[in-house]
């Protein structure tokens, strides 16, 4: 029963930035990952953006996560290697008000999706779906993108400064491009000491994402408050 659901020809970007280290001493407080952390920032904004529209019975959103299954040790520039990632599908709670709790929730839900058999096998389904005649691939591919209301991805970045040609990169903005009838994707990504935070949303599901951005804004504050009351 969401409106995000809506699509139209048009998207609208935005983007802001937050100091890192104040999410990191959370993630610490909290003992979680990061992605967590994340998580439950988005859904205290896309709680609080659904209630300000009359939408307050809407409880959950699905939500896609992609996610790297290489081991932390597989991981980074000195593993050689690049990212084995595949998406998972959570739902996230709208309604609890206590970041906290959200935050527990939303950790519980990840792992166990984390932990479902389907997953290691997930990179692989792309190259089975490949081999389907075209109408039926597409049909496939539409039902299951229609399932989802939000994309979040949070994009493994680099602390330290880094120069091009001599000149200092002061901000990187991700964005993340829409699937088919899914109408807003988040993109995280740390650098240089801060958190860019990217939107993409569509024009007719989301008319109004500058008042979503002071949201998101808000509900990251929310979340390192909470964490660091605890």
């Amino acid at each position: 029963d969401s409106p995000l659901r809506e699509f139209g020809p048009a998207r609208r970007l935005s983007g802001f930035a937050l100091p890192f280290e104040p999410l990191r001493k959370a993630r610490a407080a909290l003992d979680g990952q990061m992605i967590d952390l994340m998580l439950t920032a988005v859904a205290g904004a896309v709680g609080a953006w659904h209630r300000a529209h009359g939408h307050d019975h809407v409880a959950e959103v699905m939500t896609l996560v992609p996610i790297n299954l290489r081991p932390r040790q597989e991981q980074g520039l000195r593993a050689g290697t690049g990212n084995r990632t595949t998406g998972v599908m959570v739902k996230l709670p709208l309604g609890e008000d206590d970041p906290i709790a959200r935050f527990g929730e939303i950790h519980a839900r990840m792992q166990e999706r984390r932990a479902h058999p389907m997953v290691e096998y997930l990179p692989t389904v792309p190259e089975v779906l490949a081999v389907l005649p075209r109408p039926l691939f597409r049909r496939l591919s539409r039902a299951s993108s229609q399932a989802v209301n939000l994309i979040v991805t949070n994009v493994p970045g680099i602390m330290q400064t880094r120069y091009v040609a001599g000149a200092r990169i002061t901000a990187g903005y991700p964005f993340a491009p829409l699937a088919p009838r899914c109408p807003v994707s988040i993109a995280l990504y740390g650098y240089d000491q801060n958190l860019f935070v990217g939107v993409d949303a569509d024009r007719v599901a989301m008319p109004d994402l500058p008042e979503f951005e002071q949201m998101l804004r808000t509900a990251f504050a929310e979340v390192v408050e909470a964490a660091r009351t605890a």
